[in-house]
Parts: C-alpha cells; structure tokens; sequence
C-alpha cells in the first residue's frame, strides 16, 4: 500500500508552490487573475491526495496546467523514488531473513515474490 502523506509534507508542498507561484506573479509571468486560478486549484486539489501516489498525481497535474511548477515535479519525483527504492529494499531484506533467499532475490531485481 502506497504510504500517506503527512500534514507537515503537504505543507512543504504547498510551501513550494506558493514560492513559486509569487515568484511567477511578481517577475509578470502570470496575472493576478491566473495567480488567483492557481491558488484554487491548489487547495481543491490538494484535499484529495492523501499518499504519496495521490501526490504524484496532483504534481502531474499542476504542471500539465502550468509549466513553471516542472521543477517541484522533478524534485519530489526524485523523493518518491528514493522512498520506493528504500522500502523495496526493507522487504526484501525482511525475506532474506526469513529464509526466503529467492523471493528476496527477485524482488531486489523488480520481480514479484
């Protein structure tokens, strides 16, 4: 099961996107009426995600609709992956030690065990 998103995650992220979305107004990229949809958007939006793939998605979503936020996409992208790497890697080690060298095996590689 895909990992919830803590309050305090959610806040970095919406933190981010703030930044972003000032800097854009301020440097005259997007109207205050585009700044305005933004901002909407981001607080419907967000009180749905509820893992880290809900999350994902959201980011997906945002740049798709504006470009400028590629970048947060790209960085928690990143994190995501590190996350799924890391948890790949506690399960397989959890059946090494439970005698289940091959199940262990496959899943290091990115089979199913």
């Amino acid at each position: 099961m895909d990992p919830e998103v803590s309050e305090e995650r959610l806040s970095e992220i919406e933190s981010l996107i703030l930044e972003r979305l000032l800097t854009e107004w301020e440097e005259g990229s997007i109207s205050e009426a585009e700044s305005a949809e933004i901002a909407n958007f981001v607080l419907d939006e967000l009180d749905f995600v509820y893992t880290e793939e809900d999350l994902m998605f959201f980011l997906q979503d945002l740049t798709s609709k504006w470009k400028f936020f590629a970048n947060i996409l790209s960085i928690e992208t990143g994190k995501h992956s590190e996350q799924e790497s890391s948890e790949l890697a506690k399960d397989a080690l959890q059946l090494a030690r439970e005698g289940k060298i091959d199940d262990a095996l496959s899943l290091a590689k990115g089979g199913a065990n």
